[in-house]
């Protein structure tokens, strides 16, 4: 009796920290690869390799640079602009939503950016 008790109590612990396990993807940086289309009539490409291009209608024009997606928030730097832009995203989030780009910047208009072509995996 205390054999199979210990045995079931065994068995429960197992099957939590299995279960716990097994709770939705988080994002990861990898997640967010991908061209994604900006209201205003931006772009933006963000790579595999941490590269990104951005690009405009206007004389702001075509920049090329970085970006990086760490604890709820992408950044990107890019030659033609002279700020970064970020976009928070929830760290629980486990869909890459529509990123809403800002800046510290007042030459900044805030925009969302909506996936175009996920990633092919």
């Amino acid at each position: 009796m205390k054999k199979s008790m210990t045995a079931l109590c065994l068995s429960l612990i197992i099957m939590i920290v299995v279960a716990a396990g097994c709770g939705p993807k988080t994002l990861t940086q990898s997640d967010f690869v991908g061209s994604y289309s900006g209201t205003s009539g931006s772009m933006i490409e963000l790579h595999e390799d941490g590269t990104c291009i951005y690009a405009e209608n206007d004389s702001t024009g075509t920049g090329t640079g970085t970006w990086n997606y760490v604890e709820g928030r992408v950044t990107v730097t890019v030659s033609n602009l002279s700020y970064d832009i970020y976009a928070a995203v929830d760290p629980q989030a486990t869909v890459v939503p529509t990123l809403v780009f800002k800046a510290d910047s007042s030459k900044w208009n805030d925009e969302a950016f909506i996936r175009k072509v996920p990633a092919a995996n």
